[in-house]
Order: C-alpha cells, then sequence, then structure tokens
C-alpha cells in the first residue's frame, strides 16, 4: 500500500461536503472515497446469508464450552496416571513371569495372576454389565460422542 500524502485522506468523512470538494481536487482523498464508496455499496448490496444468533446466546455456548474445556483439563492427570499404572502393572507382570517362582516377587505375581484368572469370569460380567448400564443412560439421556465433541 502506497504511503498517502494528504493529511485529510486518513480521515474520510464521507458526509462532508467540503472534505467531497476537496477529494474532487486531490488524488489521495479521490481514491479514499472511490473505495469508501464501492465498499458502502457493495455492503448495502449484500444481505446477510443467516440470521445471526444473539449475543446472550453465543456467551451462553461459550460458558458451557469453557466448563467442558476445563473439566477435559482437570481429567487429564487421572489418564496420565492409569496409563503410569498400567504400564507398571504390566512391567511387574513381566518381571514376575520371568522370575518365575523362584523369588518372593515371582510367588506374589503368580498369586495375583492365579486369583485374577479365578475371578476373570466375574470381573468380565461386572464389565459387561456396567457397559449395558451406560450405554442404556447415554440412549435415553440423548448423550453421544458426536455430542461432546463439539
Amino acid at each position: 500500500m502506497k504511503e498517502l500524502i494528504c493529511d485529510r485522506a486518513g480521515e474520510p468523512m464521507m458526509r462532508d461536503e467540503k472534505w467531497r470538494r476537496h477529494a474532487a481536487d486531490c488524488g489521495d482523498c479521490r481514491e479514499v472515497l472511490s473505495v469508501a464508496e464501492w465498499m458502502t455499496n457493495l455492503a448495502a448490496a449484500t444481505p446477510p446469508a443467516i440470521e445471526l444468533p444473539s449475543a446472550s446466546y453465543l456467551l451462553f455456548k461459550a460458558r458451557i464450552q469453557e466448563r467442558r474445556s476445563a473439566a477435559d483439563r482437570s481429567v487429564r492427570p487421572v489418564h496420565a496416571m492409569m496409563i503410569g499404572a498400567c504400564i507398571l502393572f504390566f512391567a511387574a507382570a513381566g518381571i514376575g513371569v520371568i522370575l518365575g517362582r523362584e523369588t518372593r516377587f515371582g510367588w506374589i505375581m503368580a498369586d495375583a495372576f492365579e486369583l485374577l484368572g479365578e475371578f476373570a469370569g466375574l470381573i468380565l460380567l461386572a464389565a459387561a454389565i456396567v457397559a449395558v448400564i451406560c450405554s442404556a443412560a447415554a440412549y435415553f439421556g440423548g448423550l453421544s460422542w458426536a455430542n461432546e465433541r463439539r
């Protein structure tokens, strides 16, 4: 963009007749006037495509989004700890399997896996019941992953 030479070109006064007469003689002001008139005509000829929502609705929606993002941020440490606990569990299980029953740690791990094996069916049944209950609550409550992501 070129540098304006005329001081009055930076502050167009579209409705002022003195300025319009000045713009007829001044190249910078004439250019500003032509651009301003073109933009005014374009704005008048272009109707808004959709009706915009009210400001209160947008503020309400922004507050809900802020609460959701705050909840997501607060859950991140819990997820990180769950991942860390799983990694530690599988590392300990691997060490227990490698050591076998020759050490105290190996005995503890072997007993823990036997205990889990005995109750595996009950654990899976309880997990399936919880999944069905959560799915029914989400279905009847109108919740879905698509709504959560928005």
